[in-house]
């Protein structure tokens, strides 16, 4: 299911932006630790983008689940912005002067792994990746577990102990 929001960037869009991501990402049940990093990301990235905008821009915020993790996608007509060159010629050296930006800089640098950003008809789309939700991390691993046990069963009753025993010597070792 795909969550949507339009809304002039340049007002009181930003704002309205996270309370959006915030919400709806809420309802996919993400840790408290990876939902405060995906809004902090949020927030510096659509800072970025309100600078870049046009003065009448409207952004679009989608936020959909691609096989279970949720991925949030920002679209803003405007100039292209810098934020790939910026984040990764970051030194600690330009911290002498706007704080503001540098400490953007350093956040947006330690999680660019988790940010795409393109720019494509004279549009600024900023791909987002959150965290795994916590309900499918233990989905993976109850299912993981029954497949091993299933599959020791079905070893158990397809091979010789000999085979069985050569087996478990040759992947232990």
């Amino acid at each position: 299911m795909k969550y949507t929001i339009e809304c002039p960037i340049k007002s009181s869009g930003v704002s309205q932006g996270i309370a959006f991501i915030e919400e709806t990402l809420e309802k996919y049940h993400l840790g408290q630790r990876d939902l405060m990093e995906a809004l902090l990301v949020s927030e510096e990235t659509l800072i970025m983008l309100e600078e870049s905008a046009t003065e009448d821009a409207v952004m679009k915020i989608t936020i959909s689940r691609h096989m279970g993790i949720p991925r949030i996608k920002i679209v803003v007509p405007g100039s292209p912005l810098t934020m790939d060159e910026n984040v990764k010629s970051f030194s600690i050296d330009q911290l002498g002067g706007e704080t503001e930006t540098a400490i953007r800089s350093v956040m947006l640098k330690n999680y660019s792994d988790s940010i795409k950003y393109r720019h494509a008809r004279s549009l600024n789309i900023v791909s987002i990746t959150t965290g795994i939700p916590e309900r499918i991390l233990s989905t993976y691993t109850i299912t993981a577990i029954a497949l091993a046990v299933v599959t020791g069963l079905l070893f158990r009753t397809m091979f010789s102990p000999n085979a069985l025993e050569w087996m478990s010597g040759y992947i232990l070792e």
